[in-house]
């Protein structure tokens, strides 16, 4: 993440964060474990790429940097 974080607006998609308290707690975790991020939201908007199991499948961090050409 910190890698994309130095070139992409890296905003932080979760289904948990339309309520409140999943929002702290998704944020409270990022913080925690040093995750780079930009914004927490539910709302996914137009982008790039997106990083999951539904766009571009995420397997391992290697194969993911090079998918988005880093």
């Amino acid at each position: 993440m910190a890698a994309l974080k130095k070139k992409y607006y890296v905003q932080v998609c979760s289904s948990r964060t339309r309520t409140r308290a999943g929002k702290v707690a998704v944020e409270a975790y990022l913080k925690k474990y040093k995750i780079p991020f930009d914004v927490v939201t539910s709302y996914k908007p137009p982008a790039k790429f997106y990083i999951d199991d539904r766009a571009l499948r995420f397997e391992n961090w290697k194969q993911t940097l090079k998918a988005v050409d880093l």
